[in-house]
């Protein structure tokens, strides 16, 4: 629970859509950009055809017999479809950072080791085979290729949600744009969560020219239910999150949360450096913290690309923390023994970090996702 929130409950339903992988958002400049997905294992064919069929990924355990199931596509303000970016297997929520990049969170299962966030730029591929029948040009069934040359084709996603840890089933992401009056992480991404009462927050750097970042829970549990669909900020510059279950985890109804205007003491966001993290919180850190190195727990790890359903956690290892010293009021400075590009870095903060006034910390577990080394 984050208390520097208030947490309203009205008990009523929605409107939100509950279709899956179907959000439409709307952009300045009159572009529509929507996401579909891939049909479910199992399903059958329906006489009613959209568009030409292709049978050749029908055995997958998702498939995309009609063009664009797992797609990103664009529709400009003259109502021209524009397929945007493939290989999507789940996509449940579509948003824009501040300076426009767009944003699309997929849930794990085959292709997809674990849930995630992509930065969706024209003409990638994020992964999902099945998708790249309806690629201009493709020939044959994407799963009789080898495996290497679906991975050299896909770009690697932004954020990982550590599948029972962070997120089991994302949503929507939404960036703040509140310019500070819903807290202080303006700028930063929400995203909701269908099977926890939990919305976890993200920020994002670029380096070497790719979008990555940290992802932490920014809101749980009291009194917020599951099923963290859809959210949008109202006019008083509170947060409107609707649910839904799509028929499965999940509850239904509409929830308000407002900002009480006092700061809680966070970690605000993890900058990767050479030798490890900047880690920058949201207040001034008590010198005392950085004296014990056990309050810095890092491992790392990373999930499989293939076709199977999800991933566990592959050659999970211990990271030594070689020093630890404070960088201005509010950053603590951390080296590691080594950095290793394409894993996700774990970071657990003991107890004894504290703020110069006293508080602890209120989430102490983090995931920074390394795409790229500076």
């Amino acid at each position: 629970m984050n208390a520097s929130y208030f947490f309203i409950f009205f008990a009523m339903t929605t409107g939100i859509s509950k279709t899956p992988g179907t959000f439409i958002k709307f952009i300045g400049v009159g572009n529509f950009f929507f996401a579909l997905g891939t049909a479910s294992s199992g399903a059958g064919v329906r006489d009613e055809k959209r568009g030409p069929f292709n049978p050749l990924s029908y055995m997958d355990r998702m498939y995309s017999c009609v063009p664009y199931r797992g797609w990103v596509l664009k529709i400009t303000p003259e109502g021209k479809i524009i397929p945007w970016a493939s290989g999507f297997r789940t996509p449940n929520g579509l948003g824009f950072d501040l300076e426009g990049n767009l944003f699309v969170t997929d849930n794990q299962g085959d292709w997809v080791g674990t849930s995630k966030m992509h930065h969706v730029q024209e003409g990638r591929f994020y992964g999902h085979a099945a998708s790249l029948l309806w690629r201009k040009g493709w020939e044959g069934r994407p799963l009789n290729r080898p495996l290497q040359e679906l991975d050299k084709l896909r770009t690697k996603a932004a954020i990982l949600f550590p599948h029972g840890l962070m997120a089991n089933s994302p949503s929507q992401p939404l960036v703040d744009s509140t310019d500070g009056k819903f807290g202080p992480f303006a700028g930063q991404m929400l995203v909701g969560e269908m099977n926890k009462g939990r919305i976890m927050r993200v920020a994002l750097e670029q380096v070497g020219g790719v979008i990555q970042g940290m992802c932490i829970p920014f809101y749980d549990g009291a009194g917020l239910k599951r099923g963290n669909n859809r959210m949008i900020f109202g006019p008083d510059h509170s947060l409107w999150v609707g649910h839904s279950n799509h028929g499965w985890a999940g509850d239904r109804g509409l929830q308000r949360i407002r900002w009480k205007g006092k700061t809680p003491f966070e970690l605000n966001r993890m900058s990767l450096t050479t030798k490890g993290f900047d880690l920058t919180f949201t207040q001034p850190v008590a010198a005392k913290t950085v004296t014990n190195l056990d309050n810095f727990r890092f491992k790392r790890y990373f999930y499989s690309y293939h076709k199977g359903y999800g991933s566990p956690q592959r050659e999970v290892s211990n990271v030594k923390v070689v020093s630890a010293t404070l960088k201005g009021k509010e950053t603590i400075s951390i080296q590691l023994e080594n950095l290793k590009e394409g894993r996700v870095h774990e970071l657990r903060l003991g107890s004894g970090i504290l703020s110069q006034r006293g508080n602890p910390l209120l989430n102490a577990l983090a995931f920074y996702n390394v795409v790229r080394l500076r």
